[in-house]
C-alpha cells in the first residue's frame, strides 16, 4: 500500500496513472462481462417495451437520423416519435429501471473494489473483485447515489429560480450572475464527487462520505477537476471522432451487414468507455487515498495487533 500512497501523495496524477496501466486490461474484462450481461437482459426488455424486433434496435441510430431530418423539414415531433417508438408496453418498464439501477451502483462498487484490493494488496484478479462487489456497501451507494442526485437536482432549481428573478431586475445582472454562477454551481457540485470512493475505500457511511468528500475537495481543487474534465472530454471526443471515421471506412453502412456495422460499432464503443472510465475510478481512487489517513489506520491496527499478540 505504501508503494501506492507515496506516488498518490507525491504526484497524484502519475501516481493514477500508475494505478491505470496496472488495472486497465482488468477494466476491459470486466465491462465486457458487464456489457454481455447487460446485452443479455437489457435487449429483450428493450424490445418488448417498444414492441421492436431486432432489426428495429440494430438501425436505431439510423432511424433516429431520419427522425432528426423529419422535423427540420417541418415535420411533427410528436408524430416522429410515435412513429420511431410506438405505443411503449410499460409493463417492461420497472424491470428495466430497476436493472439498470442495480447495474449502475453495482459496477460503481466493482470498480472502485478492483482499485482497492490492488492499492492495499496488489491483487488485481476478477474474481476476487467479483466477490467483493456483492456486499452491504451497494446500499450505501444507493443512498448516497439518490441524495447526490437530489442535491444537484435542487442546487440547480435554486439556480435558475435565483438567475430568472434577478433576470427581472436587470438582463445584464441576470446574465452575469447566471454566467459565473454556473462554474460555481459545478464546482459546488464537484465536492462531492469523491462520496463513492470514499464509501468503498474508506468504508464510511452516506453523512462521513459527502463531509470527507466536501471537507477534501475544496473549490479551487473542484476548478482544477472541471478543468482536467473539459481537456478529457475534447481529447475524448477528437479520438472518439477519428474512431468513428476509421470504423466508418472499414465498415461502411451502406455496403455492409447491418449486424457486422452493429458489432463493430459496439466494440468501439466499449473500447472508448473502458479508456474513460478507468480514467475516472483509478483518478478518483488516487484522490481519495492522497488525501486520506489509510496508513496512519493502518499503522494503529498493526501497533494494536502486536500488543495484543
Amino acid at each position: 500500500m505504501k508503494y501506492y500512497l507515496t506516488q498518490f501523495r507525491d504526484q497524484v496524477f502519475n501516481g493514477s496513472l500508475s494505478l491505470y496501466k496496472r488495472v486497465f486490461f482488468q477494466f476491459l474484462l470486466l465491462n465486457i462481462l458487464i456489457g454481455i450481461v447487460s446485452l443479455l437482459v437489457y435487449t429483450p426488455l428493450i424490445l418488448n417495451l417498444f414492441n421492436w424486433g431486432f432489426s428495429d434496435l440494430i438501425n436505431l441510430q439510423t432511424s433516429m437520423q431520419e427522425m432528426g431530418e423529419t422535423i427540420q423539414k417541418g415535420g411533427d415531433p410528436s408524430e416522429a416519435l410515435e412513429g420511431l417508438f410506438g405505443t411503449p408496453n410499460y409493463l417492461y418498464m420497472l424491470p428495466l429501471l430497476l436493472f439498470a439501477l442495480f447495474i449502475t451502483i453495482w459496477t460503481l462498487n466493482l470498480y472502485y473494489q478492483l482499485n482497492d484490493s490492488e492499492i492495499r494488496n496488489k491483487n488485481r484478479r476478477i474474481l476476487n473483485a467479483l466477490k467483493n462487489s456483492i456486499s452491504p456497501q451497494l446500499f450505501t451507494i444507493l443512498g448516497f447515489m439518490v441524495l447526490y442526485y437530489l442535491l444537484c437536482i435542487a442546487s440547480f432549481a435554486i439556480f435558475m429560480f435565483t438567475v430568472v428573478m434577478l433576470m427581472q431586475i436587470s438582463k445584464i445582472l441576470g446574465i452575469l450572475i447566471g454566467f459565473v454562477g454556473i462554474f460555481f454551481l459545478m464546482f459546488f457540485i464537484l465536492r462531492f464527487s469523491l462520496g463513492f470512493a470514499a464509501i468503498v475505500h474508506g468504508k464510511m457511511s452516506i453523512n462521513e462520505a459527502f463531509a470527507y468528500s466536501f471537507t477534501k475537495i475544496t473549490f479551487k481543487r473542484a476548478a482544477m477537476l472541471f478543468l482536467m474534465g473539459i481537456v478529457t472530454l475534447v481529447v475524448m471526443g477528437i479520438a472518439g471522432g477519428i474512431g468513428g471515421m476509421i470504423v466508418h471506412l472499414l465498415v461502411s453502412r451502406d455496403h455492409s451487414d447491418p449486424m457486422i456495422y452493429y458489432v463493430v460499432n459496439q466494440i468501439f464503443g466499449t473500447i472508448m468507455g473502458v479508456v474513460v472510465s478507468t480514467f475516472i475510478f483509478t483518478g478518483s481512487s488516487a484522490l481519495y487515498f492522497r488525501y486520506s489517513n489509510d496508513e496512519d489506520q493502518e499503522n494503529e491496527e498493526l501497533s494494536e495487533h502486536l500488543i495484543n499478540g
